[in-house]
């Protein structure tokens, strides 16, 4: 009895092996100039269109309610002459005296489960402000959008880095990097952040978009752009997004073979036990 117990154990686990599904990967890999090309060229990283009403204008109503938007370009950047190594997002700015947001976006194609994600961002910001009035930037935001399956309906969470708020945390260091890394199912404070907003319907499992959006002015003393133009513009240095794998399939139907293996194994040695002591007369 106890060797059908095994053997029908080890036969679940291969059917459970064949019907859990594999899931659409969640990873992002964008960590070298190379990388942001890449996504540039398959359109998986695009800048803001201003007025167009995709997720990316809606994470930045989300984001920043109210506030002045502005279209942005993505190019990249090799990190020569001090500029960042990587994405580049230029916020066509139509008034250099005037607050504006922006962003760029990174589009799945898919909506992969993120419930067990974690974020790393790595942002170069090239002059940092406390005020909403000083050239500079002055809050960072990360917003993912989701989409409730069958319908076309967006939903998003906002994590955002106020600065002109007593706790911001955006300080430039000696090379402006700022690092940023927290689990995507985390809510109000992950990571220092001291602004959260999200909407009824958004769904972790669901997402199709990161956006990335940061709100300044320019101003008389902002840099130049890397091509050396006039622009609200930001670094994108890196973005890492990590997905705890779910039970391995291959790690089930390995444990079923061992279970059918271990049970053909027992069943020999027991059958020649039995054969020898037949010839021994036993």
């Amino acid at each position: 009895m106890r060797r059908w117990g095994i053997l029908i154990g080890g036969w679940i686990l291969l059917g459970l092996a064949a019907v859990v599904p594999a899931g659409a990967d969640g990873t992002i890999i964008l960590s070298s100039v190379g990388d942001f090309q890449n996504a540039i060229l398959n359109d998986y990283v695009r800048g803001v269109v201003a007025g167009q009403p995709d997720a990316s204008n809606q994470a930045l109503q989300n984001a920043y309610p109210g506030q002045a938007k502005t279209r942005s370009t993505v190019l990249t950047s090799d990190g020569t002459n001090g500029s960042p190594n990587g994405l580049v997002t230029e916020g066509q700015t139509p008034d250099a005296n005037t607050e504006y947001v922006t962003s760029w976006t990174y589009d799945y194609h898919i909506d992969p489960d993120l419930t067990k994600s974690t974020l790393d961002l790595k942002l170069f910001l090239p002059k940092v402000s406390t005020q909403h009035t000083q050239s500079g930037i002055n809050m960072v935001t990360v917003t993912l959008t989701s989409q409730a399956p069958g319908t076309s309906d967006y939903f998003s969470r906002t994590w955002g880095f106020d600065n002109t708020l007593e706790n911001g945390l955006l300080s430039p260091d000696t090379n402006n990097l700022q690092h940023f890394r927290w689990e995507l199912a985390a809510g109000s404070g992950a990571d220092g952040s001291n602004y959260f907003n999200q909407d009824s319907g958004f769904d972790l499992r669901y997402v199709y978009f990161v956006n990335v959006g940061y709100r300044g002015l320019i101003g008389n003393s902002y840099p130049l752009t890397p091509d050396n133009k006039s622009a609200l513009w930001t670094g994108t240095e890196s973005l890492l997004v990590t997905v705890t794998p779910e039970p391995n399939v291959s790690a089930l139907i390995l444990s079923g073979l061992l279970a059918a293996c271990l049970v053909s194994a027992r069943s020999f040695q027991r059958g020649v036990f039995r054969r020898r002591a037949a010839t021994q007369g036993l």
